[in-house]
């Protein structure tokens, strides 16, 4: 039985992950793991006593026209 995702629903999804990423990076540093994560262009490593260090730059992303990806969904 296939199982079918109305609109309703579909909206939910991005606050649904935006709370699961939260969790998950709260987790990871009460657990005292590094976290990683990207502020505007840089790469920032966070650490579970608070420091922060940059280890990176994020390269410019590319402009996705709608309809011109060069494939398809089918």
């Amino acid at each position: 039985m296939k199982k079918h995702i109305n609109e309703e629903s579909e909206e939910l999804i991005p606050g649904l992950a935006q709370e699961a990423f939260k969790a998950a990076y709260k987790n990871a540093i009460a657990s005292g793991q590094t976290v990683t994560v990207v502020r505007g262009s840089e790469i920032v490593e966070i650490g579970s006593d608070g420091h922060e260090k940059i280890i990176g730059k994020v390269k410019p992303g590319k402009k996705v026209i709608p309809g011109k990806s060069g494939f398809r969904i089918r």
